[in-house]
């Protein structure tokens, strides 16, 4: 799958592409919303795998931005944050996972092939 990571904090960011090329997987990586815009624009994807905390933009606003604009285009979203309103709110955009950090790296291939085979 051609994926796009999110993520403001720039080693959590090398871990997951890292962790998804290795798998097999084709990744583009961006360190905040606006980056992702750009990225998102210009190249194609199926899937956006976002941190929800960034600053300026939230990873939920920008996957609102990929569904209303790209609607071949899966999400997930990974939290920090123990608000199951993020939980909520994610699977109510149509986020078809919620990821609470810390995760193990094999639940979030498990929830990509998940994505892919659907």
């Amino acid at each position: 799958a051609k994926i796009l990571v999110v993520d403001d904090d720039a080693v959590g960011l090398e871990v997951i592409v890292h962790f998804l090329q290795i798998n097999g997987h084709t990744c583009s990586q961006a360190a905040n919303a606006s980056e992702a815009r750009h990225l998102l624009n210009t190249m194609e994807f199926n899937l956006v795998i976002t941190d929800q905390h960034m600053p300026g933009e939230s990873g939920l606003q920008l996957l609102s931005y990929v569904f209303a604009n790209f609607s071949h285009i899966a999400g997930i979203v990974i939290t920090g944050s123990n608000d199951c309103r993020v939980q909520s709110k994610a699977s109510e955009i149509g986020a078809l996972a919620c990821m609470k950090k810390p995760f193990c790296l094999e639940e979030l291939l498990d929830a990509i092939s998940a994505i892919i085979q659907a």
